[in-house]
């Protein structure tokens, strides 16, 4: 996948030493840059985030939801 293709992801939101990351069902993550201070409220829960690939498993968020 190149760098700045959108993704939409769904997955655990968890806050880690490294920031937010998606857990993924079936293994994998994904690094979230720029969450805001409410994305606390989504920590441990499924969420939909939506955002820009800016590395190898990075996204650059511009959206989040809890997953139905």
């Amino acid at each position: 996948m190149p760098l700045g293709t959108r993704h939409v992801i769904t997955g655990t939101l968890r806050r880690t030493q490294r920031g937010h990351v998606v857990e993924v069902d079936g293994g994998g993550f994904w690094i979230v840059f720029n969450t805001p201070w409410s994305a606390r409220h989504h920590c441990n829960r499924r969420v939909t985030v939506t955002g820009t690939r800016c590395g190898f498993n990075e996204l650059w968020l511009e959206g989040m939801a809890r997953a139905e």
